[in-house]
């Protein structure tokens, strides 16, 4: 019976402290009332001439202050004494200060948690830390003028806030922050939130329907076989429009990464405000089918999708240009190079890169131009050059038939996607060899299952090892004009799957040194850290998530930037190419590259830069010098028909 009542007591002890803090201090309080007034009572033994209350306050005075203890006379007060004191230490040094202590590190923990809503208007929103985060929110603060640009439209002050809502938030991320050089200085006004993007109370954290642009980045890694990246992002979406509706707020402008091109449209539906939805697997199949196409080209993305390096695309709008042609465009900006125009405003603007001759701007036209700055993209020739021709002499054909093979190391979900970017150049054949240790039958039925086609490619399987030396050595590479190897999602993370393609690549290094035909070699690697472990190494480089970093950042300060990506990076119509001197009519010698935009405006396509001894040079100074050789090349925009 007494082990069941101490038993009880303590249960209700330890409900009573499981409470909080309030909780705890009110226990010790009344324990601190109990002791006083119990050794109020034992000093009324000893001295009975006090009164109740004064010996209450007796016995008070030394339970909280060690320095009475010297100043009772006689052995029972003494004793009684000892004992209070003593209790104080217990009861005010340790059980008070750990209460407190406790209860301010909670505090501190809560509020490092990031669970407070953030009270800002015309922030920039990214929902979700995944390996596109951190370069999404360097690409956002190097891009200061364009930033400035999209606070002035909305009326805000020029100052950039950003929330990143993540799931998982601890010191961790903080610490990211303070080591990221691109970040470390905006480390004040970057602002960290925890919480799930799939639940719209989470997403009140983050002020999302005040922000002047929410980003969506997808992931690679970390998903479940039943809950993809998309599935997540189509529910955020949903999230986003709801609350918008039950609260009459405006929605906000999103942009979303998916993963699958059938995904597209649902999101489209889910949201019904502004967005521009960016779908990942089909851009980067884009890219690597355009450089397999088009060595070197790798090198020319990396400068146009990033805003730190060299040139970019740059839109502005100004009405001293309408009625202008295209030729006249070109005279008028000579710092920049006109490229093009975004024409019409709101859900479905349409970009016309490579205009034909004749082409006149209209009302509401906005410029696209390649420059180093807004400012000399905007900047007008003060010399009044004459406009280049206004049609083209002749027009390059597309060349014969090409039958070309093509060597895949490693499965990743894009193969669907890569397969149907290589089929929709008609005049080329394609044949592609899939080496992977995933089983052949579960190849073909996630191919079968796909929503997309490929007439004219034909798939072949092989089961292999890449990373087992004696596995890759019975592959006879001798057959293929191109060896790709892909990133697998199918690991726990980016560095993981980069080991695994690194491994690969080192396996094939020497075979490839020891090849007289040079065969080509494309790497796509899934952490932007793993970059400069390639060096000088042979092959190219293509790190999706930088590159889908790049594309979510810039469409969310400038929303008519995602035509242009469209239309230049999807199959059909224009696209960057490599062009020889004796294409456009021209032999080995000095130029400048007047003459050289001259020459491809002639044939009806729009020069950006050369390549010279394996080096890109967008858009270089007019009146620099080039001396070119039968090696090299110029890179054009051209227009396919094919």
């Amino acid at each position: 019976m007494p082990g069941n009542l101490f038993n009880r007591l303590r249960y209700l002890l330890e409900r009573f402290f499981t409470r909080g803090p309030h909780y705890q201090l009110l226990l010790m309080v009344a324990f601190i009332g109990l002791i006083s007034a119990t050794g109020g009572l034992l000093l009324r033994v000893f001295d009975a001439e006090q009164t109740l209350l004064d010996s209450i306050w007796w016995a008070f005075l030394r339970l909280t202050d060690p320095g009475y203890l010297g100043d009772d006379e006689g052995f029972g007060p003494r004793v009684i004494s000892t004992f209070l004191t003593v209790s104080g230490y217990v009861l005010f040094m340790g059980s008070l200060i750990a209460i407190m202590t406790q209860w301010l590190f909670s505090q501190m923990r809560l509020l490092e948690r990031g669970l407070t809503p953030v009270s800002l208007k015309h922030h920039i929103v990214i929902l979700g830390w995944t390996n596109r985060t951190q370069t999404i929110a360097r690409e956002l603060w190097l891009a200061e003028g364009r930033v400035k640009r999209l606070l002035r439209r909305l009326g805000a002050r020029e100052q950039l806030n950003l929330v990143i809502l993540a799931e998982e938030l601890d010191s961790t991320h903080h610490e990211l922050l303070r080591t990221d050089t691109g970040l470390r200085q905006h480390r004040r006004h970057t602002i960290l939130r925890s919480g799930s993007a799939l639940n719209h109370d989470h997403l009140h954290r983050a002020a999302c329907l005040d922000a002047a642009a929410v980003i969506v980045p997808g992931h690679s890694f970390s998903q479940t076989n039943h809950v993809s990246s998309d599935i997540e992002t189509i529910k955020t979406l949903l999230s986003l429009d709801a609350e918008a509706k039950r609260l009459g707020k405006r929605h906000p402008f999103v942009v979303a990464e998916l993963q699958e091109p059938q995904h597209v449209a649902i999101a489209q539906r889910a949201y019904q405000g502004p967005v521009e939805v960016v779908p990942g697997d089909a851009f980067i199949s884009r890219l690597m089918v355009q450089t397999l196409r088009h060595p070197g080209l790798s090198g020319v993305y990396a400068e146009l999708l990033s805003h730190d390096i060299g040139q970019s695309f740059y839109i502005f709008r100004d009405v001293a240009f309408d009625g202008m042609t295209a030729e006249q465009l070109r005279a008028e900006l000579q710092e920049g190079i006109f490229c093009g125009v975004v024409r019409g405003r709101g859900n479905d603007p349409q970009a016309i890169l490579n205009p034909e001759p004749g082409f006149r701007m209209e009302n509401d036209d906005a410029l696209v131009m390649l420059a180093a700055s807004y400012d000399q993209a905007a900047q007008r020739s003060p010399t009044g050059k004459p406009a280049a021709p206004t049609a083209p002499g002749r027009r390059i054909s597309p060349g014969a038939s090409q039958h070309k093979r093509l060597l895949v190391l490693g499965w990743s979900r894009k193969i669907p996607t890569l397969l149907a970017e290589l089929s929709t150049y008609a005049v080329d054949r394609y044949e592609v060899t899939v080496v992977s240790t995933r089983s052949i039958a579960e190849r073909v039925q996630y191919l079968e299952d796909s929503s997309c086609s490929w007439p004219g490619v034909t798939c072949e399987h092989l089961q292999a090892d890449v990373t087992n030396a004696h596995q890759l050595e019975q592959i006879d590479l001798a057959p293929f004009d191109s060896i790709m190897l892909m990133s697998s999602e199918r690991l726990g993370s980016g560095e993981e799957a980069d080991a695994r393609s690194m491994v690969a690549y080192l396996l094939l290094e020497q075979r490839l040194r020891n090849d007289p035909a040079q065969k080509q070699l494309l790497i796509e690697l899934s952490d932007p850290n793993n970059e400069r472990l390639m060096g000088q190494r042979l092959g190219e480089v293509i790190i999706g998530p930088l590159l889908l970093s790049h594309i979510l950042a810039q469409v969310a300060l400038r929303r008519e930037l995602r035509p242009v990506v469209d239309e230049l990076f999807t199959a059909g119509g224009p696209e960057l190419t490599y062009r020889r001197l004796d294409e456009y009519g021209l032999s080995p010698g000095t130029f400048n590259f007047e003459q050289l935009q001259l020459a491809a405006a002639a044939c009806g396509e729009t020069a950006l830069g050369i390549l010279a001894q394996e080096k890109t040079h967008l858009n270089p100074a007019r009146a620099t010098r080039l001396t070119l050789s039968e090696t090299d090349a110029i890179i054009s925009i051209v227009t396919l028909n094919e």
